[in-house]
């Protein structure tokens, strides 16, 4: 939160542990965090421009927490779904990305006719990160 919370004027955050929703709260001052579920947000319809799920993703239900984020996202808002992928059995962490999040890219643009959906897979430094808030 405070490595991209300083390019927003207003951050919201949920998550289901409240000791995760104490330290956002005492960490970022210009934040709302609520304890909640991520499938099922609450907020108002188009009420954000950009949503975020960090390292949260693979704890929800895809289908439910994806038609939430697109409900409470503006139209020309950008989702952003960051996940942490460990090297297991697979030599390359893209192959574990592509084996367990490429369909829910097509999900998304099937379901929503998303007309942009960029995979992206790296590490991304604070100015990176930033190109995201424009």
């Amino acid at each position: 939160i405070n490595r991209v919370g300083k390019y927003f004027r207003q951050i919201n955050g949920i998550d289901i542990s409240s000791g995760m929703i104490t330290l956002a709260k005492t960490s970022n001052s210009k934040g709302s965090f609520v304890v909640g579920d991520g499938n099922i947000l609450p907020y108002k319809n188009d009420e954000f421009d950009m949503v975020i799920s960090h390292a949260a993703f693979h704890y929800l239900d895809r289908d439910k927490a994806l038609d939430e984020a697109i409900r409470v996202l503006r139209p020309s808002g950008v989702l952003v779904i960051a996940e942490v992928i460990r090297l297991t059995k697979y030599k390359k962490p893209f192959e574990k990305f592509i084996l367990r999040y490429i369909f829910t890219v097509v999900r998304l643009i099937i379901k929503y006719g998303i007309k942009k959906a960029k995979i992206c897979s790296g590490i991304y430094s604070e100015s990176e990160l930033a190109k995201f808030s424009r």
